[in-house]
């Protein structure tokens, strides 16, 4: 498993959109541009990565917060959850 701290500036649009357990939640429209959001990044990969590179299951989950936005205070975190499969490497991830 593989933390990243991120630094997020996010639409307004793509706040909007949340999936939390593989659940798909209605998104809720916000008007405006301003929501800046700190958060984290949680990837894994099944099975583990190796040098050869083979296919991999990818689950990203991205939990932002806090977050802040004058035009929608109510606006306070968010959540993205996104699985893939892809074909992978300790190398590929290590290209730029």
């Amino acid at each position: 498993m593989t933390r990243n701290r991120i630094a997020a500036s996010l639409s307004a649009t793509a706040l909007a959109v949340g999936v939390l357990c593989g659940v798909t939640t209605p998104a809720n429209a916000v008007g405006g541009g301003d929501v800046n959001c700190g958060g984290t990044q949680i990837t894994t990969y099944n099975p583990g990565l190796t040098l050869t590179e083979r296919p991999v299951h990818v689950h990203l989950t991205r939990h932002f917060a806090p977050c802040i936005s004058l035009s929608n205070p109510q606006v306070t975190f968010g959540v993205t959850e996104e699985r893939r499969v892809t074909t992978l490497s300790c190398q590929t991830l290590a290209e730029p």
